[in-house]
């Protein structure tokens, strides 16, 4: 449902959407993501899932590379919005009707992973809750997983009046064991999946809009994304981005490169580039050239004349503008330490 929401919204606003699982790039650093992302003309993302324990997410959304939001996780900055609901007030209304209803008093609360920002807030609303009506409250870890609660129900439900679960999953874990032990208690869980449907036995729970929440992600990241109107310089890693990046400038009804209303800077100055800059659409063009092989070759023979090398060697490179693009090439031969 995350995910329909999001692709839904983002056809109906003409976005276009990428989908990356974070086992795709768990292993990278902050800068070897920005640049995984940017390569595929990422500019916004849309985070699901992230827990406490996720520290490069966190930088990536510290260092504000790209515009995000965040769904479930409370962080917010110039360029980064979170969209969540209420799961303390939430956490606190079910379990409360639930212990109402039932007149319990003491309680089994499964929780969700240890380190999840939603976990701590349903906790804090199981918590004031406990403390407002007297309850005594026994905390467990469940980590979301149906498996985990059926144990911990079959380990601590017996001497329970009401079991109240951080998730629906869990909520069907509990239940069956105590169905399973042959006894009764109130159990009450929390997202209001389908399958809460085929569990058995009612029980209350609160029901997230996980379409709805996610078409709204996808609603703020458009917002993020036209913020900033008056953009006057567009700087490209490469021409492919700058083509596209001119593409979308005419569309918008405005002119690019010189004299234009959008100053544009490119890299790689391929043919088709340096026919733009001399066309006037593109400001300056870096090359990034292309004709390294004689460098490498001159490098393997000094080594091999046992001269010092040094550890990195720069070669020349041209910067292409309206006023230069018809002159002959006019760089340095060889190569700098």
């Amino acid at each position: 449902q995350y995910i329909s929401g999001a692709i839904n919204k983002a056809q109906e606003m003409k976005l276009d959407v990428i989908t990356v699982f974070f086992s795709m790039i768990k292993d990278r650093d902050v800068y070897g993501i920005v640049n995984y992302l940017k390569a595929q003309s990422i500019e916004g993302i849309i985070i699901y899932g992230m827990s406490r324990e996720d520290k490069i997410l966190h930088k990536l959304i510290e260092e504000q590379h790209f515009r995000i939001v965040v769904v479930d996780a409370p962080f917010v900055n110039p360029n980064t919005s979170s969209v969540q609901i209420d799961h303390e007030k939430a956490q606190y209304d079910v379990a409360k009707k639930t212990i109402l209803e039932n007149k319990g008093n003491k309680i089994l609360y499964i929780a969700g992973k240890k380190n999840g920002f939603v976990t701590k807030d349903r906790l804090d609303g199981m918590k004031r809750l406990a403390e407002e009506e007297k309850l005594s409250l026994l905390v467990r870890q469940g980590d979301f997983s149906e498996k985990k609660a059926r144990q911990l129900a079959f380990q601590y439900a017996r001497s329970r009046d009401i079991v109240v679960c951080a998730s629906d999953l869990m909520a069907i874990g509990a239940m069956r064991a105590l169905q399973e032990m042959d006894i009764f208690r109130p159990v009450c869980g929390f997202d209001g999946i389908t399958l809460m449907g085929y569990a058995g036995k009612q029980m209350n729970t609160v029901r997230q809009d996980f379409y709805r929440i996610s078409a709204e992600a996808m609603e703020e990241m458009a917002r993020l994304l036209d913020q900033y109107e008056d953009i006057d310089v567009v700087v490209s890693q490469n021409d492919d981005m700058t083509f596209g990046a001119l593409e979308a400038i005419r569309e918008a009804g405005k002119t690019a490169g010189v004299n234009g209303d959008i100053t544009v800077i490119s890299f790689d100055a391929v043919d088709a580039g340096v026919e733009l800059v001399r066309n006037g659409e593109i400001n300056i063009d870096v090359q990034c050239n292309p004709d390294q092989g004689k460098y490498v070759e001159q490098i393997i023979q000094d080594m091999e004349a046992g001269k010092e090398i040094e550890k990195a060697y720069y070669v020349p490179e041209r910067v292409y503008t309206q006023e230069n693009v018809g002159e002959e090439e006019n760089v340095t031969e060889g190569i700098s330490g």
